[in-house]
């Protein structure tokens, strides 16, 4: 992540009841054995090389060998935060892909 991502954002406490904090808690419990090779849409992934929560290399070329129709985009200089992170990269991107549709 970028060091100056968060600069002049004040910390919040998370909730015991938002969304996210679920999302966080339950991630574990999820099962990813799900049948990939059987998506029938485009597919987007785009991944933050300095991602410290989801990326693990192996994890996702396994994952997008598995996927067809998917287009790849790697991220150099973000973590896990992209949208935030990379703005304008990442808004280009996102509307190049959808203007393939």
């Amino acid at each position: 992540m970028r060091a100056d991502a968060f600069k002049g954002e004040r910390y919040q406490i998370t909730h015991e009841k938002d969304g996210h904090l679920n999302l966080m808690r339950n991630a574990v419990f999820a099962d990813w054995d799900f049948p990939w090779h059987d998506l029938e849409i485009p597919t987007l992934v785009m991944t933050g090389f300095h991602d410290r929560v989801f990326f693990v290399n192996q994890d996702v070329l396994e994952l997008s060998a598995l996927i067809p129709n998917m287009k790849k985009i790697d991220f150099e200089n973000a973590g896990h935060m992209i949208p935030m992170e990379q703005p304008k990269q990442f808004t280009d991107e996102l509307l190049n892909f959808l203007s393939t549709l």
